[in-house]
């Protein structure tokens, strides 16, 4: 999400909001960002607990100072107040490419992601995302998101059996109130659109909330934490993330 401007901030991440990035991290440099955390809805008359992407991985490698290659890997366990067990897995792999200058005060980037193994057997999805950031000052910088993702289930003789489309779009402001700390909020929203088998489309939309801090530990690791609640309904989330990069360029 953030490339915070000042202080020591100087790790730019797509962890922990909802938000990716709109800037592609430094030629030559291999990125690993890790996160595991929790989400729970109390919609209906259950109670659901789940697990979410535990773990996930985003791997990033800057071939050049404007274009990103990137892979990514989640594991989801779900279960129902400790039964009905069960576990999806997911890889994608992806590119970046910073449409502005990385050193500019404005930024703006575009993200392909494509994972032909989403979770269940048949299952792909592909994503296209546009970011956009603005520094404001030292401390202070707004950006947001706009994105589209299609989800797709096919099965022999059949073809897609099932579809999703779904629209986002985001907004965040983030604050370096401390040597080392970035404070942020954002807002969401999204939009959907299923179908299966060839019945009626249904939709729906959900908008939300999520706040969070990023820690510089060492010039080259950052932490982060963020907590979401769905404004529309009662699903939430949180999240842990361990992020670390290595120059491989040769001196």
């Amino acid at each position: 999400m953030l490339s915070a401007a000042g202080f020591s901030q100087n790790i730019s991440t797509e962890a922990p909001s909802v938000s990716a990035s709109a800037v592609t991290i430094p030629k030559g440099q291999l990125q690993g960002e890790f996160s595991a955390g929790f989400d729970v809805n109390n919609e209906g008359p259950e109670t659901y607990f789940q697990s979410s992407e535990l773990p996930f991985l985003l791997t990033r490698y800057a071939l050049t100072d404007r274009w990103e290659f990137r892979t990514q890997h989640g594991t989801q366990f779900t279960s129902i107040n400790g039964i009905n067990n069960y576990q999806y897995t997911s890889f994608g792999v992806g590119v970046k490419y910073s449409i502005l200058p990385n050193d500019g005060n404005t930024n703006l980037a575009v993200i392909a992601n494509y994972s032909p193994f989403n979770g269940i057997w048949r299952a792909q999805q592909g994503d296209l995302t546009l970011a956009f950031s603005q520094v404001l000052s030292e401390s202070n910088s707004i950006g947001g998101n706009l994105g589209y993702s299609r989800f797709a289930v096919t099965a022999e003789g059949f073809g897609v059996i099932s579809n999703q489309n779904s629209y986002l779009a985001s907004a965040y402001y983030s604050f370096n109130f401390a040597d080392k700390w970035t404070a942020f909020g954002e807002f969401f929203y999204r939009y959907s659109e299923f179908s299966s088998m060839g019945s009626e489309v249904l939709t729906g939309d959900t908008y939300g909330i999520d706040f969070g801090l990023q820690y510089l530990l060492r010039e080259n690791i950052q932490l982060d934490w963020v907590s979401g609640f769905n404004l529309s309904n009662s699903f939430q989330f949180h999240s842990l993330g361990f992020n670390i990069y290595f120059n491989t360029n040769k001196d």
